[in-house]
Parts: structure tokens; sequence; C-alpha cells
């Protein structure tokens, strides 16, 4: 049997921001949100809505900004000053492999990570 080849539809990075500056426990859900709406729509990307929620913890939080090119998201652990951060930009007519890698990289900053561990799918 012959095996279909699958489309190009988006870049997915998936990514864990190691030793991230330990003023990540001032933050809150909304600081997150203004950030990663702003980022989004500096790189032309149309913000849907998105949900973001603090935890007990401070500076624990969690969020998703949903955008009509898909989403990101981002999940903090300041006791530990670590970050997962989740980027899937899809187009079929468009790569965005480039505001993928962008994107992450300005999220590295916001966090002061001092390491990255990255992954890119091709989806």
């Amino acid at each position: 049997m012959r095996q279909k080849t699958e489309p190009f539809t988006g870049t997915h990075a998936l990514a864990n921001f190691i030793d991230c500056d330990n003023k990540m426990s001032n933050l809150s859900s909304n600081d997150i949100q203004r950030f990663i709406e702003s980022i989004s729509e500096n790189h032309g990307l149309k913000v849907l809505g998105g949900y973001y929620h603090d935890f007990d913890s401070k500076g624990a939080l969690t969020g998703v900004c949903v955008l009509a090119e898909s989403h990101i998201s981002v999940h903090t652990w300041p006791e530990l000053n670590y970050a997962t951060v989740d980027v899937f930009l899809c187009n079929y007519n468009k790569d965005n492999t480039l505001i993928v890698s962008e994107l992450l990289d300005e999220i590295s900053d916001f966090f002061k990570a001092k390491t990255v561990n990255s992954k890119l799918i091709k989806r």
C-alpha cells in the first residue's frame, strides 16, 4: 500500500524555559496575557481570545491565547524558575516557521531563560 504524503499546514514549537529570572514570581496572568497578545499582534497574527488563570502559588499561571492561525500556550512554575510554551501557527498558504522561532525568542527573553530546550514540528 502506498503511503500518502501529509500536507504541510504549519509549524508547532514546544519549548521548556529553564532557569528563568526569579522575578517570575511577580508575574500575573494579566501580565502574560498583555505580553502574548502584544507580540502576536506585532507579528500580524489575529488574536481571537484566550483564557488565563493564576494559581495560589505566587506567579504560577497557565494561559492560552487563541489565534486565527492557531494558539500560544504558557505554563509557569516560579518555584522551579521554569516555564513551558507551545506555539502553533498553521496556514497552508504561508510558512510561518520564522514567526514561530521569533515568538519563541521573544518569550524566552521575556522570562530571561538561561536555557531553552525546544522542538519544531512540521505539521
